[in-house]
């Protein structure tokens, strides 16, 4: 496998690279929302092929949305000082996404550079497993859970079922719990 790494100073952060046959032409952007350190929700889309053209939609501020020409090897990168989960990303060629903040606090009061190497819509599934930390605090004697977790949905209509509870009914497409 193919990691890339964020060689910034003072931070670990890291992202699963894709096999070029996963890699899509529909997408929808996921990052954290607004809180404590938030500066920027980004991402970037860079073209596999010449003559790729891209648009993006449903930003949450007004403006029409993004349409770019883009050839091999080239990208466009759009940072904002809004939560842009849910923006959605066509092509009409492969293109590959990555998306996430340049720094976002999740919790923990620390300033951290969040990213992924998107999956398109086309890859996505019905079911999913995500492993909890539950942490014991050794003084209580109790556990917490420390992971937070968004779901950007693809389709409308969907419902967003947690351990066999129904956690969102009826959304739209582009909706992030």
């Amino acid at each position: 496998s193919v990691v890339a790494r964020n060689r910034e100073p003072g931070t670990g952060d890291r992202a699963l690279a894709l096999p070029t046959e996963l890699i899509g032409q529909e997408y929808y952007v996921l990052s954290w929302g607004e809180g404590l350190g938030f500066r920027h929700s980004e991402f970037v889309v860079v073209a596999t092929e010449d003559t790729t053209h891209v648009v993006a939609d449903g930003f949450p501020f007004p403006g029409g949305p993004l349409d770019v020409m883009l050839d091999r090897g080239e990208g466009v990168l759009v940072t904002s000082g809004f939560d842009i989960a849910g923006v959605r990303i066509v092509a009409d060629k492969k293109v590959v996404v990555a998306n996430g903040n340049d720094c976002v606090d999740v919790g923990d009061d620390y300033c951290e550079h969040l990213y992924e190497i998107a999956l398109p819509v086309e890859r996505w599934e019905n079911d999913y497993l995500a492993k909890s930390n539950r942490l014991v605090d050794l003084q209580r004697g109790d556990g917490f859970e420390r992971n937070y977790y968004r779901v950007v949905i693809a389709q409308d209509d969907t419902n967003l079922w947690v351990n066999g509870t129904l956690a969102g009914s009826s959304r739209n497409a582009g909706d992030v719990l």
